[in-house]
């Protein structure tokens, strides 16, 4: 069904308004009638800590893999060529009570 209308300012919204009723007494929904289909997050910020920064260099650490897992790192070396010892303080695993 089209119907065409043509209003203008507050005629417009109260001829929207008596359009949207007359299609919900036929037993058409509207996206008012209707939930959300999915919450959209931001689920990047959610799972992905802060990245932490070196205090003695000033710059973001990187993720590196070790023999005991994952660990964050700092990417400068010093004069000697030996790399940043600098890390951040482990996080504590949460424990079922």
């Amino acid at each position: 069904m089209i119907i065409k209308a043509k209003a203008t300012g507050g005629e417009a919204v109260l001829m929207a308004d008596m359009f949207i009723e007359e299609l919900r007494s036929r037993g058409f929904e509207t996206l008012e009638d209707k939930p959300p289909a999915v919450e959209v997050k931001d689920t990047e910020k959610e799972s992905e800590p802060a990245i932490p920064i070196c205090p003695t260099h000033h710059k973001e650490l990187v993720k590196r893999k070790g023999q005991y897992g994952d660990f964050w790192a700092c990417p400068s070396r010093d004069e000697e060529g030996n790399w940043c010892r600098w890390r951040p303080e482990k996080e504590k695993k949460k424990t079922k009570q």
